[in-house]
This record gives C-alpha cells, sequence and structure tokens, in this order.
C-alpha cells in the first residue's frame, strides 16, 4: 500500500470527490488555433493536495483557470466536463459542470464560495486604490450579505489567521504600504474569506525570496490541514510538490503525461519527461556538482509534432513515438504514464543512472525520517 504526503493510499480515497475533470480539451483561437489543453483528466478529494507539474506553456494555469471559470476572450472549452461538487447536510451531493455554466452563474455560485485561488504576483493582484481591508471585505458582503461591521471583524479575524501582525493597523493600509510576502498572505485572505472548498494555489511563491517561501508554504500547509481544505497546487517546482501533494499530475503541451499518488512519481517515475525534471531539481543530498537541464525547448502548442510532442527532446524515444502518440497506461496502483515505453511489448529502459542515485538517496533519508 502506498501511504501519501498527508497520510492519504493510493489505493484507497475514501474521501468524498468535490472535482472532476474528464477529457478536458481548451482551445485558443486566433490566426491560428492553439490547442492549450488536450484530454486531461483528473480528481480531486476532501482533504486533498493534488499538484500539477510541468514547465512553462505546458497548460499547468490555463487548466487551473478553467476550473474557475477565468477564460480569455478567445478561449473555449471544446471537449469534456469540470465538475464541482458540494455535498449537502444529508450528504446528498450537488453538482456543477463548469463547462456548461454562463460566466454570470460561474460568478455567483462558483467563484469566491466554491472555488478560489492565489495567484502568483501578490501586488498586482490587489487593487492600489482600496485599502487592504476592503479588499478582503468585498466578497464576504457580496455573497453573504454581511453588514459593514461584521465584514470588517471577520476581514481582522482573517488578517490574523494568515499571520499578519496588527492587523487592526494593516486592515486600513494600502498595497504598496506591504512587503511582498504580507501582499501574499492579503491575498490568502482574500481567497479564503467565503470558505470555499477547493484553493487553487498558482505558483503562489514565485515572486517572493526564498525564506518568505518557506513561510508562505508552512501557512498553506497549516491552513489547509486545520480546514480541511481540497487544494490544488500549480508549479514547477517538484521541491515544493515533494512537501505539499498527495497526488501529482505531470503535464507537457497541454497534455497529463504521467499521474500518481507524490511517493509513486517522485520515487518510482516512469515518463523520461518526469526523469527530466526530477534531474533537474537541486539537492543537498547527493554530491553532484552539475544540475540536468531538459534539451531542447517545449513543444509549440500551435504546432504540434506528429506522434508524441515530447519526442525530439526524449533520448530514449522510440520509432513509434514519432508516428504515434501513446496513450496512459496503467502501471499499477493508479499510476499512469503516457510514455510508450510502459507498453508491454517495449524494451526495458532504466532511468539514468544518476537519477537513480538521487532518488535512492533521497528514498533513504525519507525512511529515515519516518523511523
Amino acid at each position: 500500500m502506498t501511504v501519501t504526503a498527508n497520510g492519504t493510499t493510493a489505493d484507497d480515497r475514501t474521501r468524498r470527490r468535490v472535482l472532476s475533470v474528464r477529457d478536458l480539451a481548451i482551445e485558443f483561437e486566433g490566426d491560428t488555433t492553439i490547442k492549450a489543453i488536450r484530454g486531461a483528466s483528473f480528481d480531486l478529494y476532501e482533504g486533498e493536495v493534488v499538484a500539477i507539474v510541468g514547465e512553462s506553456g505546458s497548460g499547468k494555469s490555463v487548466t487551473a483557470r478553467a476550473i474557475l471559470g477565468l477564460m480569455a476572450s478567445n478561449q473555449r472549452i471544446t471537449a469534456g466536463s469540470i465538475e464541482i461538487t458540494r455535498y449537502d447536510d444529508d450528504g446528498t451531493p450537488v453538482v456543477r459542470d463548469i463547462a456548461a455554466m454562463s460566466e454570470k452563474q460561474i460568478r455567483r455560485e462558483i467563484c469566491g464560495r466554491r472555488v478560489a485561488m492565489v495567484f502568483q504576483d501578490a501586488l498586482t493582484c490587489l487593487d492600489p486604490t482600496m485599502t487592504v481591508g476592503k479588499q478582503v471585505m468585498e466578497g464576504m458582503q457580496e455573497h453573504f450579505g454581511l453588514d459593514r461591521r461584521a465584514a470588517r471583524a471577520r476581514a481582522i479575524e482573517l488578517l490574523a489567521e494568515v499571520g499578519i501582525d496588527q492587523p487592526e493597523r494593516r486592515f486600513k493600509q494600502y498595497p504598496h504600504q506591504l512587503s511582498g510576502g504580507m501582499c501574499q498572505r492579503v491575498n490568502i485572505a482574500i481567497a479564503l474569506s467565503c470558505n470555499p472548498d477547493i484553493l487553487i494555489c498558482d505558483e503562489p511563491t514565485t515572486a517572493l525570496d526564498v525564506t518568505i517561501q518557506l513561510r508562505i508554504l508552512e501557512l498553506l500547509t497549516r491552513l489547509q490541514a486545520e480546514r480541511g481544505l481540497s487544494v490544488i497546487f500549480i508549479t514547477h517546482d517538484l521541491g515544493v510538490v515533494a512537501t505539499v501533494a498527495d497526488y501529482v499530475n505531470v503535464m507537457y503541451a497541454g497534455r497529463i503525461i504521467e499521474q500518481g499518488s507524490a511517493e509513486q512519481v517522485f520515487y518510482d517515475p516512469r515518463h523520461p519527461y518526469t526523469w527530466g525534471l526530477l534531474s533537474a531539481m537541486p539537492d543537498l543530498a547527493t554530491d553532484s556538482s552539475e544540475l540536468f537541464a531538459i534539451p531542447g525547448s517545449p513543444a509549440s502548442l500551435a504546432n504540434l509534432p506528429e506522434g508524441d510532442p515530447f519526442a525530439p527532446r526524449n533520448p530514449f524515444a522510440l520509432e513509434i513515438d514519432l508516428v504515434r502518440e501513446p496513450p496512459l497506461f496503467d502501471v499499477g496502483e493508479g499510476h499512469q504514464v503516457a510514455s510508450w515505453l510502459a507498453h508491454p511489448d517495449a524494451p526495458h529502459v532504466d532511468m539514468p543512472a544518476p537519477l537513480r542515485h538521487k532518488i535512492d538517496t533521497m528514498l533513504a533519508l525519507h525512511e529515515g525520517s519516518n523511523r
């Protein structure tokens, strides 16, 4: 049985499902049609943290924003569904499909109340003309009809909950008077203000320095545990994923190419792209002085090559990779990989020896810390 980061098991997801993304396809229309998302499917259950990882342009943020109904004017869902489920007091599920809802319905029923997002650029996400307190109050007044006094009291409680000192004073200040880390804490308070079931964190630490990044991650981890939030964590940093995620979806060229528990993806990766991401991750556990870089550039979504889009960058590519894109193969206990190397008739290929050494070292440290 595979135990994940927060104690769930890969083969026993017994909690209730709150999000189901199935065969999602999203296109951007213009002079050239860009197939940004190509058949993505994954689930999110109560209290879980699911990470979506990949290089810039892989489709992580497009997927996350679609869940919240944030679509550009030239963007459309061409296939699939995004089902958000809430449960009545008697346990009856109430399912809403974002892909079938109007923008007005999404704003009224989903944004803030069911799903909220913490964006990556903390300062630019806040309105410079409004006080911090007013911005935290807005959602509660809109969705819950709170009067100013009640909203103010709740906003100050939220500022304190996210670790902002002197919350009454900060309530009256403007974003430019706060540090980047403090602005991100305000964004988290805004996201939590309407008690959402799902929190999407889109690269929430990218624009912050390293020490502040750690504090924000610790804050998000604490809030997730205390509130029982279901979290989607978008990042390119696998080191972050290792500390927060229960399940991982690896994206490349608009498609999920490997998915499984965090333990499966970190300690038993099967896709050469995942091998590359893990090899490029710096660590202090091994004695290597060189960092690996995946060769070549990410595939262009406006002009995808025939076959597997990763094939031109894949030193382990087979002949079939150049003509046919692989399906998702089940390699055990819910672990899936879109690689022809997982086909029963494919030749056996071991991951690169330096990565094997890195994983063995990480695994030994992990097991030692759990004794």
